[in-house]
């Protein structure tokens, strides 16, 4: 998922963890988000989805740099 390229990223983040909590059978308000970092930068070396959430690319920092 190109996250940058959405007018409301948090809405489309707010319904992943929402989804997750109803297959899973979570409380809502006990859930959270949390990211993974990893080291593949092209997509097309993603061969699989995760089995829940899903990939991201598109972050911006302002102000600071990423080092790989």
């Amino acid at each position: 998922m190109w996250l940058s390229g959405l007018h409301i990223p948090e809405a489309y983040l707010t319904a992943l963890v929402q989804m997750s909590c109803r297959i899973k059978g979570w409380a809502l308000d006990k859930s959270t988000l949390y990211t993974v970092v990893t080291q593949n930068r092209n997509p097309d070396f993603v061969k699989k989805k995760p089995e829940h959430g899903c990939y991201v690319q598109g972050f911006y920092l302002e102000g600071a740099s990423w080092d790989m």
